[in-house]
């Protein structure tokens, strides 16, 4: 599917000047933070040397946490497989804080560019000139993201709900965004300059840190692109499908279990930490994006003064689902999945983020209180 989406793209792809790039390419800076999973850091590594783009212009810089035997045990294969044409680095932490290992990454590298990595991607060939094509069209572009989608994407059961709504959501399509993903590449003086992730948003990631990094720079007066036409192989998905399709096969009332399990965490990871960590994105967001927020609080409250009266409650409810699929539809969201998808999606996605609005105010109001 990432195949056919890639082939749409080559003719846009000469008008962004791709081929147009003058060979004095910019140094670029990858910066991986891996944890105990060699077999997966290696398959990210390996798909960093496969990168279409002058090697003698790359360095990677992995920065891993104190005590990771699986990275001091492939350190010389990492070199031998990186040679002496390209540049290899690795750092060490104290902690496990997946943003403060890349921020020490970021502020030890020596590129113009820096691409952001966790140790679980595989990295399409052609991302880094597909970025650059962007930074040379628009100065303001700060960061170019991809969405990373599972690598068996064409067995759609297989994966999870969550990232149905979320990741693929944006598959084919090519837009402007107020959050990055686990495969960025950021022009690296701007990262700087608005001041790079977080470290107090985890441990060690939490649900926010790209939302509140793409928020700040777009409040900042830079841009985010989202590209979804050159996704990126998610390889974490190697370990968790299985167990996920097992569940499947042993019946319904194992995966209803699992299912209300994760709607139970999801509400308490609101009521203990992520209220805060979603203040924060809310804090640095653009007013078109607080002023979204604010209307998924104002639906159910509206619905509520028209209990009284069932038609005005159901017109208004008809409109709100409507508006979303349409919206939806005039983006190009869910291009990747059937009809059926394109319009259930879009109001599933909707009252998700009614209930994230609410848990977020729940839980602001839970721990003032305290």
């Amino acid at each position: 599917m990432g195949e056919r989406f890639c082939s749409e793209r080559a003719a846009m792809d000469g008008e962004l000047g791709v081929d147009s790039i003058s060979l004095d390419l910019p140094y670029v800076s990858v910066v991986i933070r891996p944890y105990r999973r060699r077999e997966l850091l290696r398959m990210t590594i390996q798909s960093v040397l496969e990168l279409d783009y002058d090697r003698r212009k790359l360095e990677v810089i992995i920065v891993k946490s104190a005590g990771d035997s699986e990275v001091d045990e492939g350190h010389t294969e990492f070199c031998t497989s990186v040679g002496q044409s390209l540049t290899f680095r690795i750092l060490e932490i104290d902690e496990n804080v997946a943003t403060r290992a890349w921020n020490l990454g970021i502020k030890s590298s020596k590129g113009d560019l820096v691409i952001v990595l966790p140790d679980d991607v595989k990295v399409h060939p052609l991302t880094v000139k597909r970025a650059l094509s962007y930074f040379v069209k628009d100065s303001c572009v700060a960061a170019v993201t991809f969405p990373a989608i599972p690598v068996d994407i064409e067995d759609m059961i297989k994966i999870p709900l969550p990232s149905r709504l979320h990741h693929l959501k944006i598959l084919g399509t090519i837009r402007c965004s107020n959050v990055v993903s686990i495969v960025t590449v950021y022009r690296r003086d701007m990262l700087l300059e608005v001041g790079a992730y977080r470290e107090d948003m985890g441990p060690p990631l939490s649900i926010h840190e790209d939302w509140e990094l793409g928020s700040r720079i777009t409040r900042r007066g830079y841009r985010v692109l989202i590209d979804g036409t050159l996704p990126q192989l998610h390889l974490e998905s190697l370990n968790i499908h299985p167990n996920q399709c097992s569940m499947l096969h042993k019946g319904r009332s194992v995966y209803k279990l699992k299912f209300l399990s994760s709607i139970k965490a999801y509400v308490l990871s609101y009521l203990n930490r992520n209220w805060w960590s979603m203040l924060q994105v809310l804090r640095v967001s653009p007013i078109t994006q607080l002023a979204e927020y604010f209307g998924y609080g104002l639906i159910p409250v509206l619905l509520l003064l028209l209990v009284a009266t069932p038609f005005y409650a159901i017109c208004l409810s008809s409109g709100v689902v409507a508006a979303s699929v349409i919206i939806s539809c005039s983006r190009g969201y869910y291009k990747a999945f059937g009809l059926k998808e394109q319009v259930v999606y879009p109001v599933i996605l909707l009252s998700v983020r009614i209930l994230r609005t609410y848990l977020f105010a729940l839980g602001f109001i839970v721990n003032f209180l305290k």
